[in-house]
């Protein structure tokens, strides 16, 4: 079974991951310590928020999980802090709704 951090990889352009594992430095590879490092912080975050540990075999797991990452990774740089927000904002406003759905299913 993938990872999330299989996931993100898929999902966003080997120039974009070294873009957003290495905010603030020019590179040409990506930074897999600060990528594992969001991958982690995101997981935690989804069981914090959402009250359910991420099941990547759920679609909707992973489109709110690969977000948190991203916003991770956006937060962690110097730039981009709007960008990071809007993310952020639609990533919480998802992991509540995924609370809701898990809440609702366990009654």
């Amino acid at each position: 079974m993938a990872t999330l951090k299989d996931l993100v990889q898929e999902r966003y352009s080997e120039a974009r991951l070294v873009a957003l594992t290495n905010p603030d430095v020019p590179a040409s590879v990506i930074n897999h310590t600060n990528l594992d490092a969001a991958v982690a912080d995101a997981e935690a975050e989804f069981v914090d928020h959402v009250g359910a540990i991420f099941d990547p075999a759920n679609s909707r797991h992973v489109k709110t999980a690969v977000a948190v990452v991203e916003v991770l990774l956006i937060e962690r740089g110097s730039g981009g802090i709007a960008a990071a927000r809007s993310l952020r904002t639609r990533a919480e406003s998802s992991m509540r709704s995924l609370s809701a759905a898990s809440t609702t299913s366990r009654q």
